[in-house]
């Protein structure tokens, strides 16, 4: 688009005079420079974000870029500083406070206060001993907030910095099962659907549909050992050169032998785009026998011939057919299998309480938070940058309403034990981000005493 825009600049836009841009803070360089071309074109810009919340440097987004919306980017524009809390209890605002205004360099502003009907809250930084108890004792808090205290499973957000593996999940998911708390991860549709056997079975059918989807064929090469950026980068290359889409470089390489390609990458790619065909001949989505299910249920049939699938996916496509008509077709259902899947195990449609990462919490509000792990190694993330990952921390804070549980282990057992040191069996600390902070640690079975548990 920032090419389109730069390149021509009779582009047409339509009549329309105001872009209202939330969350600013997550835009990087090239989408910065895009609102400008377009305000160069005579539209207003209103701007809405929270620098202390940019936590998406994964995408190239800093917090400078809303930081000088004003001075830099657009000199005279109306700043409108917004300094009261409508949704976070005055304990839980007053800790994440000091986590945020320990950022070295933050700009100064107005002290961020809570709303007059916001309620005092609990507040809590909870150490146990090991990852057995923490998990347990996460789960009773859970349990006590549910059945106790009132809050709607689906008001209850359990985070963790990562879940590589499930690490902390599956043992919080187990747990909290035990307990007869209803528990969904909402992270289970990114993760199954960023599995190479689950990305190729939709590749495929995608394939199925059309033929001429590029960005299915593209994907088929991605996920293929031995077929790497340059090869794939070669095919677009030549397609933008030629005015073509990438599938017709690809399919008419294929037809010639892929004569400008080395003999091994060629037959790599002769590998994947032959079998791939045939494939698609074999099948005939006209002629389908759905039987009493949909397409979820036929494409899970299907995943032998198609390479395979895992489990838990073949679970998801049949659980989204109650949803996708089948009427609709194939490639109705295909472009639904993330909408709808991640509305499936959004836990508030199931009812549940949810399980995510702390960085997919961006936006939720719950009356209940509970964010495990929060040591030195683990929140901050060594490998993360340092000012982002006090961004990150306070984000997750931020998301409760009312209960705020920060836990802890002294020492990590099982899945989670390799995580954030290299020692294995060697002690944890309390996170750094928290020091001389408003709410001490304190032990947490001890506190589980106190509230009946």
């Amino acid at each position: 688009m920032l090419r389109a825009l730069e390149d021509h600049q009779d582009l047409d836009l339509g009549q329309w005079e105001f872009l209202i841009v939330d969350e600013y803070q997550d835009l990087n360089q090239c989408d910065l420079s895009v609102l400008k071309q377009i305000t160069y074109r005579g539209r207003s810009l209103i701007g809405a974000g929270d620098d202390d919340q940019s936590i998406y440097s994964f995408r190239r987004a800093h917090p400078i870029g809303i930081r000088r919306f004003v001075e830099d980017d657009y000199p005279g524009a109306d700043d409108y500083k917004l300094s009261i809390s409508q949704r976070c209890a005055t304990s839980i605002l007053n800790w994440a406070r000091h986590v945020i205004e320990g950022l070295p360099g933050r700009p100064s502003r107005p002290a961020l206060t809570a709303a007059a009907h916001c309620l005092p809250g609990e507040a809590r930084y909870l150490r146990f001993n090991n990852w057995d108890q923490e998990a347990d004792g996460v789960a009773r808090l859970v349990q006590w907030l549910t059945q106790t205290k009132g809050v709607a499973p689906e008001d209850v957000a359990i985070m963790f910095r990562s879940n590589h593996n499930q690490a902390w999940s599956g043992p919080l998911s187990e747990r909290l099962q035990f307990y007869g708390v209803p528990v969904v991860n909402t992270g289970e549709v990114p993760e199954v659907l960023s599995e190479p056997s689950n990305r190729r079975l939709l590749a495929l059918a995608r394939l199925v549909v059309d033929k001429n989807d590029s960005l299915a064929w593209w994907t088929m090469l991605h996920l293929t050992r031995g077929i790497g950026p340059a090869v794939r980068d070669h095919f677009y290359d030549a397609a933008v050169g030629a005015n073509h889409r990438f599938v017709d470089q690809l399919l008419q390489g294929h037809a010639a032998g892929y004569p400008t390609l080395s003999a091994g990458q060629a037959q790599r790619v002769r590998d994947v785009v032959q079998p791939t065909l045939e494939l698609i001949e074999q099948v005939d989505i006209h002629a389908a026998d759905l039987g009493a299910g949909g397409w979820g249920a036929w494409l899970s049939k299907q995943a032998p011939t198609f390479g395979g699938c895992e489990d838990r996916f073949s679970t998801l496509l049949t659980d989204i057919d109650s949803v996708v008509d089948r009427e609709e077709g194939l490639g109705r259902f295909l472009s639904q299998v993330q909408p709808v899947g991640k509305d499936l195990r959004s836990g508030r449609a199931a009812g549940a309480v949810r399980l995510m990462s702390m960085a997919s919490s961006k936006g939720l509000t719950v009356r209940a938070a509970i964010v495990v792990g929060v040591e030195q190694g683990v929140v901050p993330l060594p490998t993360g940058h340092p000012d982002e990952e006090r961004r990150l921390l306070y984000v997750a804070m931020t998301r409760s309403t009312e209960y705020l549980f920060l836990t802890w282990s002294g020492r990590r057992l099982g899945p989670t034990a390799r995580t954030g040191g290299p020692n294995v069996g060697a002690g944890r600390n309390r996170s750094t981000l928290l020091t001389h902070g408003p709410v001490p640690s304190q032990d947490g079975n001890p506190y589980l005493t106190s509230i009946g548990l």
